[in-house]
């Protein structure tokens, strides 16, 4: 006979009763109340009841047909009750881990280590796939939101005269036709609170302000600006940024098949896309895919660095003009403050130098 002291919750209030479970050697259960009394349950088998895993030492439970809870911490006696239940088979390498403490803080520490690196590295490798796998109309439709966000809060009408905009559009031309799958279109801007400035949007639409084309002073600095915005768009970094941040959203979509929350991140996404900065990965990717476009074309890399090198000399201007970030209409020093989180320009014109 095993007799294990605990409480008993009947299943249809919070209050705890003291009580004595005892379990004989055919598995039959019986609850006894404080005074000795017997106490009705819906199930007296030892396979009627469903027992919590131990941890360490912490509080076991047993759970009732009836809905019935018996909770105890002499979690030995339960043991030996469950050993008695599998005819004296023992409970396990899983049972001998859950008693032990130093299993319990090895296997949160592999928890923590896991989610670390999931956070690290397996959330941008799953928004990578993901971004590949998006079809083109997500893309157009979160980059057309996006410069309609842009045009109302932040951008104005261009001042650039049409033949400027016409020459410099020719200029690219070989670069774009490099990529035929590229939806790729360049805009102009007046930047205002953005100051000198390219942006890469998922659709394909590249805008250079004109502040950035005024603080450049040869047109191959400004290919360089443009090589670096394709790589963006072909390294799809936007679209993946919008992911990552959106990852929880998504993964609630895919467990629960909520077509509506699905929407809704898509929605979400032109504002998003105000707030993200990319990553410094990003940036030397994109960097880097500049230099090899720009060999291609017989142009010297040294032009992007120059233009680099303006940017971040300039008064608020990029000193990578990666992002989609714009800042409130009255707050420039937002935008400086995301500019921050770039690699500085000589950690930048070291890598393109190389």
């Amino acid at each position: 006979m095993i007799r294990i002291e605990g409480l008993v919750y009947d299943g249809r209030s919070s209050r705890a009763v003291p009580a004595t479970l005892e379990c004989n050697a055919e598995g039959e259960l019986r609850l006894l109340g404080a005074s000795g009394e017997g106490l009705a349950i819906s199930s007296e088998g030892l396979g009627d009841i469903r027992v919590s895993s131990r941890l360490g030492d912490t509080p076991r439970y047993l759970y009732f047909s009836g809905g019935e809870k018996f909770e105890t911490g002499d979690n030995d006696s339960v043991d030996r009750m469950l050993v008695m239940q599998r005819q004296g088979s023992s409970l396990g390498w899983v049972s001998t881990m859950e008693r032990s403490w130093r299993y319990v803080l090895l296997s949160t520490a592999l928890v923590v280590l896991v989610s670390w690196w999931g956070v690290r590295d397996g959330v941008p490798l799953v928004a990578q796939w993901v971004a590949q796998a998006l079809p083109a109309e997500v893309s157009h439709k979160i980059g057309s939101g996006t410069l309609e966000l842009l045009d109302s809060r932040v951008f104005s009408p261009s001042e650039l005269s049409a033949d400027r905009q016409r020459q410099l559009r020719g200029y690219f031309a070989p670069l774009v036709a490099r990529y035929p799958e590229l939806p790729l279109q360049l805009e102009f801007r007046r930047g205002n609170g953005l100051g000198a400035n390219a942006l890469a949007l998922p659709s394909g639409v590249i805008v250079f302000t004109d502040e950035l084309v005024a603080l450049s002073d040869r047109d191959e600095q400004l290919l360089g600006v443009m090589a670096h915005e394709i790589g963006h768009i072909a390294r799809r970094h936007t679209l993946r940024s919008v992911v990552q941040s959106s990852m929880m959203s998504l993964a609630l979509v895919a467990i629960t098949g909520d077509v509506s929350a699905a929407s809704s991140v898509l929605v979400a996404a032109p504002t998003l896309l105000l707030e993200l900065s990319y990553s410094r990965e990003f940036e030397h990717e994109a960097d880097q895919f500049a230099v090899v476009e720009l060999k291609a074309l017989g142009v010297s890399p040294s032009h992007l660095a120059d233009m680099i090198s303006r940017l971040e000399q300039s008064d608020g201007g990029a000193e990578g003009d990666g992002p989609l970030e714009a800042p409130s209409s009255s707050d420039r020093a937002s935008w400086r403050d995301y500019l921050s989180t770039h690699p500085r320009g000589g950690e930048r014109l070291e890598l393109i130098a190389d």
